[in-house]
């Protein structure tokens, strides 16, 4: 058989085995077993004690890659360079920052089950600070944007404040990250 039968063409473009999603140590194991560009991701609105709902686990279909901002995780690991893009393939029940179709932004977290929806405003803070992973499930990531996680901490700092260290719970399961502006 060839390599790349005729027919192919006829049910479009294919997965690519060697895109950068498949080869991400996180994501290994992850996908879909008969869509293979297909992961189920932690899809939020935010810091669920800030937003008051939680995140919904949602499949989404990566596209492309795109690279990430880094920062430094005070462990023996360093955090995803890649950002994923895909389009979200459900609806979800209680959000409303996202919905069935949308461009969103994913990366794959030490600690997580899941890769983890992020925003524009998270990707443009993140190498700024550095994340102790959580003292209980081991994220290296958070919800928010540390910016927006420090004025719900301290809402009445001045605004031209930086607030240049604090601990938060850890959106995923509770437990404790440190988070430190460099």
């Amino acid at each position: 058989m060839p390599a790349k039968p005729q027919w192919i063409g006829t049910y479009g473009a294919q997965p690519d085995p060697a895109a950068p999603w498949h080869q991400d140590p996180l994501l290994v194991g992850k996908f879909h077993a008969q869509y293979p560009d297909d992961v189920q991701t932690f899809v939020h609105d935010g810091d669920p004690r800030r937003m008051r709902r939680g995140p919904e686990l949602c499949w989404v279909r990566i596209k492309k890659v795109d690279r990430a901002p880094t920062r430094q995780v005070t462990a023996d690991y360093e955090p995803s360079r890649h950002v994923y893009v895909g389009e979200l393939l459900n609806q979800p029940h209680t959000l409303t920052s996202v919905n069935k179709g949308d461009r969103i932004k994913l990366i794959s977290v030490h600690g997580l089950l899941h890769p983890l929806h992020v925003s524009d405003d998270y990707l443009r803070e993140r190498e700024d600070w550095t994340i102790t992973p959580c003292d209980r499930c081991g994220a290296s990531e958070c919800f928010d944007p540390p910016s927006v996680m420090a004025r719900v901490r301290f809402p009445d700092t001045p605004p031209d404040t930086i607030i240049q260290a604090f601990t938060s719970f850890c959106s995923h399961c509770g437990g404790i990250q440190q988070l430190t502006h460099v």
